[in-house]
């Protein structure tokens, strides 16, 4: 036999062991209908999330650490405006004052406040939202109601 007749004789055979495979992974429906289920699987929980809880729990937050949500006016707090803020004066943790773009900033709780912003100070159970009215370099005033204190940074 002549090499050339050899080449074409194992290319053929080849051939057929190649296309037995394909023939093979035809016939092999077991494997596709798995897989046609697992996609439709995915694209179900893609298309139809399951419900989320209403509100998540901060893991870094300790129970204890959780304040009461705000509110204003605050129920169950008595006295005047000018009473309630000399109150809660000594609640608010200022953690600075800070300038950025000319504009001065009070850091409350890790967060920075501008003037007009409000901030929830706690008070007993409750918590009292008080507005930021004026920032300088040394003192910041706070509001509630029609009263306002301006207090001095602890140097």
């Amino acid at each position: 036999m002549r090499p050339f007749h050899l080449i074409l004789v194992l290319s053929g055979l080849h051939w057929l062991v190649l296309c037995a495979e394909d023939a093979k992974a035809l016939v092999d429906s077991d494997g596709f209908e798995r897989t046609r289920r697992r996609i439709s699987e995915l694209f179900q929980r893609r298309d139809n999330p399951p419900s989320r809880a209403a509100e998540l729990r901060n893991p870094f937050l300790s129970d204890s650490g959780r304040s009461a949500p705000a509110t204003n006016p605050t129920p169950g707090i008595t006295g005047s405006a000018r009473e309630i803020l000399e109150a809660i004066a000594p609640n608010m943790q200022i953690g600075g004052i800070v300038e950025t773009a000319g504009r001065f900033g009070i850091i409350f709780n890790r967060k920075i406040c501008y003037e007009g912003d409000t901030v929830a100070v706690s008070f007993g159970a409750a918590s009292v939202e008080v507005k930021v009215r004026r920032i300088t370099s040394a003192t910041y005033t706070i509001g509630y109601g029609d009263a306002e204190i301006t207090l001095r940074l602890a140097n």
